[in-house]
């Protein structure tokens, strides 16, 4: 209270704050009630007003929830069992405030499949694990197939298959159920297989295959001969999928391959001795490539690896590859190609001059990459 005191003359007054007392707990926003299928994840939320802080407790048909203490309560993986009225507490220093009641309904729901079983691939006597996971109501039973057929035992949410032979490769699903309905996974292939085995996919057994890091497989969905090729192995992080094999040059390596992954942040290279002497990123269909060897030993490679050394991803495959001895004369350049320079949208012509035992090939590149088609000598 200020108080004028006359007849002493002029009172001044500035800067007033009105400071309000507490006020007790109230509800602002109610929670709401939902009807929602078994197996379903729900959340619950309450706002409240008044003076902070607020302390919750939410109770479940009239009982207390035991660790429900926010404004939020998340029900997961609900069931007929979940259905009923909740509510929530809500209280400050000053007092306290009760919710209006929700009424949460669970219906029931035939099994519903949130993570579907991946395919790969091993050598043999080797292991491979498979995974689903449903909802719905439960109790929720399991029982995995191979080509459609249940394997005995095998009733968990996992697989794992271990010394695999090559009777063990086929399709892998998951069959779920439950007293309402049943529903199955989508198919994943499975592929046991041995080094001669990438040698007949590759079209040529002749060379020693193996694969290291994640390892590459044969398959026959992606192929460019029809037939079969070599697929990537799955990477991520800073992992990659390399195949190899060690031939005697001097030869031409001549090969099919195909890719598809982020062009910044993953490439699929063609190494010799370690040196990359080709590759291709991004999105790129079946293309032949051409790469010359010398004389002596050499560990070929085709490499799938993450360019930053981070965040891998992505696949290749390989298909056809050959080796072309070159006798006689080896290949030696006479005329180079000369450096032009044109205005944009014009042509730019290159020529080369080569001796060699014929007949000779040629693969045009740019910046180290070939170009597709441009196999003439300009």
């Amino acid at each position: 209270m200020y108080t004028f005191l006359p007849p002493t003359g002029f009172e001044f007054l500035d800067q007033v704050t009105f400071i309000p007392g507490s006020t007790a707990a109230s509800i602002a926003t109610q929670p709401a009630g939902k009807t929602v299928a078994a197996g379903s994840n729900v959340t619950l939320n309450v706002t409240a007003s008044g003076t902070p802080p607020f302390g919750y407790q939410w109770y479940f048909n009239g009982g207390y929830i035991s660790g429900a203490t926010g404004a939020a309560l998340a029900l997961t993986n609900v069931q007929s069992g979940d259905s009923g009225t909740y509510y929530v507490v809500v209280t400050n220093a000053i007092g306290l405030a009760t919710s209006s009641t929700a009424l949460l309904t669970v219906t029931s729901s035939i099994p519903v499949f949130v993570t579907q079983p991946v395919s790969g691939s091993a050598f043999l006597g080797g292991s491979m694990a498979f995974s689903g996971q449903a909802t719905g109501t439960s109790p929720i039973y399991y029982q995995w197939l191979r080509n459609g057929l249940p394997l005995s035992g095998a009733t968990n949410l996992s697989l794992t298959l271990s010394n695999v032979q090559h009777i063990d490769t086929g399709s892998y699903s998951l069959l779920v159920s439950n007293g309402v309905g049943s529903a199955v996974s989508s198919n994943a292939l499975f592929i046991a297989y041995t080094v001669d085995d990438l040698g007949a996919t590759l079209d040529n057994p002749a060379v020693i295959w193996s694969t290291t890091d994640v390892p590459w497989f044969p398959q026959s969905v992606t192929t460019h001969d029809g037939t079969s090729a070599a697929q990537s192995g799955v990477i991520s992080g800073s992992q990659q999928s390399t195949l190899q094999g060690v031939v005697t040059g001097p030869a031409m390596v001549v090969y099919w391959w195909k890719v598809n992954c982020d062009s910044f942040w993953d490439s699929l290279a063609f190494s010799d001795n370690g040196t990359i002497q080709s590759s291709i990123a991004g999105v790129v269909d079946w293309q032949q490539a051409t790469n010359f060897i010398g004389s002596r030993s050499h560990v070929l490679q085709w490499s799938l690896y993450p360019v930053h050394g981070a965040i891998a991803g992505g696949t290749a495959w390989v298909d056809q590859v050959q080796i072309i001895p070159i006798t006689g004369v080896a290949p030696a350049i006479t005329t180079n190609p000369v450096s032009s320079t044109v205005s944009a949208g014009n042509k730019a012509s290159f020529s080369v001059s080569a001796t060699g035992t014929a007949s000779l090939l040629y693969q045009w590149q740019l910046n180290g990459a070939n170009l597709p088609s441009e196999t003439n000598s300009e």
